[in-house]
């Protein structure tokens, strides 16, 4: 059984966090921390909502590959987004020393808007919301 209503505030979240990635973008602002956070919090909560849709119980961690081990990367190819784990935590507080390229913002961005659109998919096609 999946909990939808854990579902769509996940998604919810993790949209409101798109659109400051998309503002940082558009604007080319913010340090590569602050992207890659908010990259890995979107890409957090859009796995764990996938994961009660299915009606699994997500554990509470910000690795993106463990999350990710039960997602069927068939439907959308995330292996871009799972870099970002290490901006949960490592990254906030510590500056990116010695990275020689920034990050790929745009890349990034769009594999979140992929991951959104298949999400939002399932939680519309969930057999339980008849």
């Amino acid at each position: 059984m999946s909990d939808r209503k854990c579902a769509e505030a996940l998604i919810e979240a993790a949209r409101r966090g798109i659109e400051v990635l998309q503002l940082m973008v558009e604007h080319e602002g913010g340090s590569d921390e602050v992207f890659g956070f908010h990259v890995q919090q979107a890409t957090e909560k859009l796995l764990k909502a996938r994961m009660a849709l299915d009606g699994k119980r997500y554990p509470l961690t910000h690795d993106l590959e463990s999350l990710a081990e039960s997602f069927d990367q068939s439907e959308v190819d995330i292996r871009g987004l799972l870099q970002f784990t290490p901006f949960a935590v490592i990254h906030r507080y510590e500056a990116l020393a010695g990275r020689s390229l920034p990050l790929d913002r745009d890349c990034a961005t769009a594999l979140l808007e992929g991951l959104t659109t298949l999400v939002s998919r399932t939680l519309t096609t969930d057999p339980e919301t008849g």
